[in-house]
C-alpha cells in the first residue's frame, strides 16, 4: 500500500523505533528509485522519523523554556512564580512541510499577590513564606499540528500551598484537562480504493475527544523546587474506533527539579531537570542550565536526551519577559536536518520589584 502524506509518497510498515508496542504505530518508506543512495538514506531517514513521530509528539510536547512552563506538566506549580500570562510559540523542523507547530497560552493567578497588605513586593521576601495557605488557578492552552494531525488542550488548574518550615513549602494541585485531536483525511491518499486501514479515514476529518485529569505534588523554597505529577490519570481508556489517537491517553509520569544560586550580585546561575515517562514510550530527560546578568538578562545551554541541544537567551522589561530558544536537532532527530525556532513571552500581572543587584533570584 502506497500513501500520500504533504506530497510524499510512502510505503507502509509496521514498526516504529519511538514504540515499544511496534505493532500500535504504522512507520512509512519511501521508494527512491529516481536518487542517489546518498539522498535515499536521507530522505527515508528524515520521512520514518516525520511519521513515527507523529505518534510520539501528540504524546509528548517538548519545549526549550519548560522551566518557566512548570505548570503546564505539574499542577502543583500554579501561580508558583507569581500571578503571569505566559506563552510560546515553536516552530519545529523549520522549512520542512508538515512539520509540528505549537502555540501555548496561559494565565495564572495567585491569590495572595492581591491581599490588601501586599503593594509592590519584592519576589521571594518573607511575607511570602510567612503567609498561610496560599492559594493559585489557572488557565491553559494547547494548540498544536504536526502533518494531517491537529490536536488543542485545555487545562483548568488548582493549586494549595502550605509552609512546612519557614524555609520550605509544600504545594499539591489538580487540573481537569479536555483533549481534542483530529486527523486530517484529505492529506492522506491510497493508491488501493478499498484499502481498509485508510478507507474510513480518508477525505475526511475524523475526531477525537476526552476529559482527563492532572495531579502533583511539590516542595519549594526560596532557591528550589522538587515536584511529582501523574497526567492523563484516567488515560486507560481507549478510542476503540480511531488507533491514530491511542498513544496520547497513556498515564504519564513527570518529575521536575530546580536548584538556582547566585554567584554574586550581578550573576547566578540556574539548574533544571524534567523527566517524564509512562509504560508505552521510552523516557524522556531534559536538562538545562541558565547564567543570568543583573537579574535581568539569561543566557542557557540545554540539552534532551538523543532529540536536541538548545540554546536559549531572553530579558525582562519591568512586568515584561522575551526570551528566544533554538535547538540542533541530534540523535534520532539528526536527519531531519533543520533546527527548532521558539519565542517566550510572559507578563506579570502583578507589579514587582526586581532589583538588579541584588543576591535573590528572581527567575527560573
Amino acid at each position: 500500500m502506497e500513501i500520500t502524506l504533504a506530497g510524499f509518497v510512502l510505503h507502509s510498515t509496521q514498526k516504529c523505533g519511538f514504540s515499544r508496542r511496534e505493532k500500535d504505530i504504522t512507520t512509512f518508506e519511501i521508494p527512491l528509485t529516481a536518487f542517489s543512495s546518498t539522498v535515499k538514506k536521507i530522505l527515508l531517514a528524515v520521512l520514518s522519523l516525520f511519521i513515527c513521530g507523529v505518534a510520539h509528539s501528540q504524546h509528548e510536547k517538548h519545549s526549550s523554556n519548560f522551566s518557566i512552563l512548570q505548570q503546564y506538566y505539574n499542577p502543583a506549580f500554579t501561580g508558583f512564580q507569581g500571578s503571569m500570562i505566559k506563552s510560546y510559540y515553536r516552530n519545529s523542523w523549520a522549512g520542512f512541510d508538515g512539520a509540528p507547530k505549537t502555540f501555548f497560552i496561559s494565565g495564572e493567578v495567585n491569590l495572595s499577590d492581591y491581599r490588601e497588605d501586599v503593594n509592590a513586593a519584592i519576589e521571594g521576601e518573607e511575607w511570602m513564606q510567612k503567609a498561610g495557605i496560599e492559594h493559585s488557578m489557572g488557565l491553559s492552552l494547547l494548540y498544536d499540528s504536526y502533518g494531517p494531525f491537529v490536536e488543542n488542550q485545555i487545562f483548568l488548574s488548582y493549586r494549595s500551598r502550605i509552609n512546612l518550615t519557614q524555609k520550605i513549602s509544600l504545594q499539591a494541585g489538580g487540573a481537569v484537562a479536555y483533549h481534542r485531536q483530529s486527523l486530517d483525511g484529505n492529506k492522506l491518499t491510497s493508491d488501493e480504493a478499498n484499502d481498509p486501514t485508510l478507507s474510513k479515514y480518508s477525505n475526511q476529518t475524523s475526531r477525537s475527544g476526552r476529559i482527563d485529569f492532572n495531579l502533583g505534588l511539590a516542595i519549594t523554597g526560596q532557591d528550589f523546587y522538587a515536584g511529582y505529577a501523574m497526567q492523563n490519570i484516567v488515560g486507560s481508556r481507549r478510542d476503540a474506533d480511531n488507533h491514530y489517537f491511542q498513544s496520547n491517553s497513556e498515564v504519564q509520569y513527570i518529575v521536575q527539579g530546580g536548584f538556582r544560586k547566585a554567584i554574586s550580585e550581578k550573576v547566578g546561575l540556574i539548574f533544571n531537570a524534567l523527566l517524564r515517562f509512562d509504560k508505552q514510550f521510552d523516557e524522556s530527560i531534559e536538562g538545562q542550565i541558565k547564567g543570568v546578568f543583573y537579574n535581568t538578562a539569561w543566557l542557557g545551554f540545554g540539552y534532551r536526551n538523543n532529540l536536541a541541544y538548545s540554546l536559549n537567551v531572553g530579558f525582562r522589561m519591568k512586568e515584561l519577559r522575551i526570551g528566544y530558544a533554538f535547538e540542533i536537532p541530534t540523535g534520532d532527530a539528526h536527519m531531519t536536518g533543520n533546527g527548532t525556532n521558539e519565542i517566550l513571552v510572559t507578563y506579570d500581572l502583578k507589579k514587582i520589584l526586581y532589583p538588579r543587584l541584588t543576591h535573590r533570584m528572581s527567575m527560573w
